[in-house]
């Protein structure tokens, strides 16, 4: 079978306008189709599929949580369609994808995140616990498995960034990886 190059087509990210809608779940590409066409689509799917099967089974166990596990889904949907906006209007803009230069790690930090009462997904169900609140109004727990909400406890009065790495490091996290992490958080500004 011969192939032959016809010439571009285009693709262009769809979306579903209601991912969640009378016990009916869109998930993976019926949610929403990235573009351009690469890992953030097969990442989503998996995503949209562990969250989809939280809510079910919170339909199931706890019908009274069920108005919190929909909307739940819907912002999850909502915040990854416009994660992905973000990331093509940088694209066209022309803004290099790394962003800001990294910020200097100061000696000392502090905790400063703001938290908030959200639906989160814990044992595949959807709950409501403390969550961070992000700039952007989105809320988060967990990053790379760590509780960032240990960090207040950590940090809750100002510490000497050494020894907060040491303390991270007995969790078992390695010293790298608690530099990035006191990092990240420094970006945004869950510690200053």
């Amino acid at each position: 079978m011969d192939a032959r190059f016809v010439g571009p087509r285009p693709a262009f990210p769809q979306w579903c306008d209601r991912p969640i809608e009378q016990r009916r779940l869109a998930v993976g590409d019926a949610a929403l189709a990235y573009n351009p066409l690469a890992g953030q689509g097969i990442r989503f799917a998996l995503a949209s599929a562990y969250s989809a099967a939280a809510v079910l089974r919170t339909w199931r166990d706890d019908p009274a949580a069920a108005a919190a596990a929909e909307r739940y889904y819907a912002d999850f949907v909502d915040s990854a369609r416009r994660r992905h906006f973000e990331f093509l209007d940088s694209l066209h803009a022309g803004q290099e994808r790394k962003g800001a230069k990294p910020i200097s790690i100061p000696e000392t930090v502090r905790f400063t995140g703001r938290t908030r009462i959200a639906a989160v997904n814990r044992d595949s169900r959807i709950v409501q616990e403390e969550v961070l609140e992000t700039a952007d109004g989105g809320a988060l727990r967990w990053v790379g498995g760590f509780d960032l909400l240990c960090l207040r406890d950590m940090a809750q009065i100002p510490v000497r960034t050494a020894h907060l790495v040491e303390q991270l490091q007995r969790l078992p996290m390695t010293a790298a990886h608690a530099r990035m992490l006191v990092r990240w958080c420094l970006e945004r500004q869950v510690l200053t």
